[in-house]
C-alpha cells in the first residue's frame, strides 16, 4: 500500500494475511500528510488535533478491513481482493495481458505466479518472444 510505503514514523500499518486490513498508532503520526497526498483512493484525510487519553492515542485502530483474495492455485490468502479486482480491470486490453492467462496471473500469490510463469514458458518456449 502506497500510503504505509509513504508513511515515516510508521504510523499507519497493513497485514495481508487471514483477513487484509489497514491500522494506526495516533501517537506516530506527526501528521505530515505523506499518507493523504500517496493514497490512490483518496480514502485517508489528516485532523490537526492531539488525543489527550494516552490508551486510546497508543492503540492500533483499524481504518479498513476486508475479504482477502485467495490465490487461484494454492487458495493462500495474499492480498486484499478489492485490490485484485481493480488490478484485473486497469489492465484488461492492455497488450501485456491480453490474453486470459496474464489476467489471470494477477489472482495467484507471489510464489504461484512465478511457477505458473515458468511451466507455461516449458509448455510453450517461443511464448516469452512474444513480450
Amino acid at each position: 500500500m502506497s500510503c504505509v510505503a509513504v508513511c515515516p514514523t510508521r504510523a499507519l500499518h497493513h497485514h495481508d494475511g487471514d483477513v487484509p486490513n489497514l491500522s494506526f498508532v495516533e501517537q506516530d503520526c506527526v501528521q505530515c500528510g505523506m499518507c493523504e497526498k500517496a493514497c490512490p483512493e483518496n480514502a485517508l484525510s489528516i485532523q490537526a488535533r492531539f488525543n489527550w487519553d494516552q490508551e486510546s492515542r497508543q492503540a492500533p485502530q483499524t481504518l479498513h478491513q476486508e475479504q482477502p483474495a485467495l490465490c487461484l492455485r494454492c487458495q493462500k490468502p495474499f492480498a486484499p481482493q478489492s485490490m485484485v479486482n481493480m488490478l484485473q480491470d486497469k489492465l484488461r486490453g492492455h497488450s501485456h495481458f491480453s490474453d486470459e492467462t496474464s489476467l489471470r496471473r494477477i489472482a495467484m500469490c507471489e510464489d504461484c505466479r512465478v511457477i505458473d510463469m515458468f511451466e507455461s514458458m516449458a509448455d510453450d518456449p517461443t511464448q516469452q518472444l512474444k513480450y
